[in-house]
């Protein structure tokens, strides 16, 4: 799993354009330290739950927090644009040429936001 700076810019960039839902015991999470700090730490969606504590919502804290997506998660996001499993991969062979990134999760995010929002990442943002 990335839990790479570059991820956590990549995921975060990225939620208004993906339909994330709040976390599973069993995701990753990245959670802001304090507010507005830039530093965040990685841990489980059970641990992130604990920490809101109860009756909580991720909505009402004022920190940022971002689920860090896996390969299958973000495969998942994609799939129903492609006849089968075999067109997505031959897909993103063709695409994956041209893009320089150091995980297969900011591989495939890249891929999902180019495929169906026409986004690139610049190095800080995602645009057209």
């Amino acid at each position: 799993m990335d839990e790479s700076k570059k991820y956590i810019e990549m995921s975060l960039a990225a939620i208004s354009y993906l339909d994330l839902k709040p976390p599973d015991p069993m995701d990753c999470i990245a959670l802001e330290t304090s507010v507005h700090s830039g530093k965040f730490d990685v841990m489980s969606g059970l641990q992130f739950w604990q920490r809101l504590g109860p009756g909580a919502h991720p909505l009402t804290i004022n920190r940022h927090w971002v689920k860090l997506l896996r390969q299958d998660q973000l495969q998942e996001m994609i799939i129903d644009d492609f006849d089968n499993v075999q067109d997505m991969f031959c897909n993103f062979s063709r695409w994956i040429y041209d893009e320089p990134y150091k995980t297969a999760e900011q591989l495939w995010l890249a891929f999902v936001m180019d495929a169906n929002y026409n986004k690139t990442w610049s190095g800080k943002e995602w645009v057209k």
